[in-house]
């Protein structure tokens, strides 16, 4: 039985590990999930990680502006209660609200500023052509 090497690709934006495999699972032209496959994934996954960051501080400036509106509003998209518009809020409630809206546009900023962050550190090392991988290193596991 032959020993097959393992080797994983891990992204320079992300903490995701890929492995390419020489096996019939996972099987591309050249036998192996090819790196630039891995490279698409990558980009793939920034560019949805920061619409994600940008949603969540849309959605948390609108707790913060209309608390009411906007829980009335996810109840009513989510169906977790049937007659949403007959409860009513305490205000303790939609000070919570209003809190909780100011910690998502907080993670959500700082979600944005790490990922222009990582974009410009992984253009800076592109750029002094010290690897040609574009942020992904390429070690075989033992």
């Amino acid at each position: 039985m032959a020993v097959q090497a393992l080797f994983s690709t891990t992204c320079a934006r992300s903490d995701r590990r890929h492995t390419l495999l020489p096996s019939s699972r996972r099987r591309s032209k050249g036998g192996f999930l090819g790196v630039a496959a891995v490279r698409y994934a990558c980009m793939i996954g920034s560019k949805l990680r920061r619409l994600g960051y940008a949603w969540l501080v849309i959605q948390g400036f609108a707790t913060v502006l209309l608390p009411k509106r906007t829980l009335l509003t996810n109840l009513r998209l989510w169906r977790v209660v049937e007659n949403p518009g007959a409860l009513e809020l305490k205000s303790w409630y939609v000070t919570k609200l209003r809190a909780m809206g100011v910690g998502m546009i907080a993670a959500g900023l700082t979600g944005l500023l790490l990922e222009r962050r990582d974009s410009q550190t992984a253009t800076d090392e592109d750029s002094d052509g010290a690897d040609d991988d574009s942020g992904v290193s390429v070690r075989k596991l033992s």
